[in-house]
């Protein structure tokens, strides 16, 4: 009966042994994926969130250039167009004056 117990123990003792290692390595996993999203302070090294906050930061750079060349786009057709049209308005002129002056 000691001897039952005692190899009972002994695999209690075993598979205690075994979940700790277990535990362990989900441990250090979860720090190794912590350090992956956050960034590790001892490295300097940022995170997947400091890369998607700098990711952010130009698509917005990249918004506000698109919106400034669009601007720019729509100046540069209005100025072309305006200039279309005045001389197109010279030219209707000139020939109403030749028409006009025999």
């Amino acid at each position: 009966m000691e001897t039952a117990t005692s190899e009972q123990l002994k695999l209690m003792d075993e598979r205690l042994t075994e979940m700790e290692d277990k535990i362990n390595s989900i441990d250090i996993k979860m720090t190794q994926m912590l350090d992956a999203l956050l960034g590790n302070p001892l490295t300097k090294a940022g995170g997947i969130i400091v890369d998607l906050e700098e990711t952010k930061r130009r698509l917005t750079q990249l918004e506000n250039k698109q919106k400034d060349n669009e601007i720019f786009r729509n100046r540069v057709i209005w100025t072309i167009s305006l200039i279309g049209v005045v001389f197109l308005i010279l030219k209707f002129a000139l020939d109403v004056y030749s028409k006009v002056k025999p």
